[in-house]
């Protein structure tokens, strides 16, 4: 069953409200998910959509860390369509590509966001519709 438009905002802003209970150390706009250096309940540092899986474990998952410059990262996979990382936000969210690199995917500058500060920019895209003002190249 597809989502509605309704649903897919309010998954939005769902998203929004847990990144609120995120602890800035966990958070790295850089990585899907990566193993993190310190003791920690899942040694797991992770972007605003590498934390969703946390909230819908039916719909999406991390899988298999790859190696990448020598640090381990995951992918976040949508269950029903075997789509990951982009492609699978924007699935799951109802978004174009452009809208999902916008919200996910930080300019140059914003990699070090706050999880606040990105529920923020997910709740004003709910509200106005608008990510940003320039556009930025995907760098993933």
């Amino acid at each position: 069953m597809t989502a509605t438009i309704a649903q897919k905002q309010n998954r939005l802003l769902k998203l929004a409200d847990y990144l609120d209970t995120v602890r800035p150390e966990d958070f790295d706009m850089g990585f899907w998910a990566k193993r993190s250096n310190r003791e920690a309940e899942c040694a797991t540092t992770a972007c605003a959509f590498g934390w969703a899986p946390n909230i819908w474990p039916r719909f999406l998952c991390l899988v298999e860390p790859y190696r990448s410059f020598s640090r381990r990262r995951g992918s976040v996979l949508h269950i029903a369509t075997g789509l990951r990382d982009f492609e699978a936000a924007q699935e799951f969210f109802g978004l174009s590509g452009g809208e999902a690199c916008n919200l996910f995917d930080p300019p140059p500058g914003f990699e070090k966001e706050t999880p606040k500060q990105v529920a923020s920019r997910l709740r004003k895209f709910v509200r106005t519709g608008i990510t940003q003002s320039k556009p930025w190249k995907r760098n993933r």
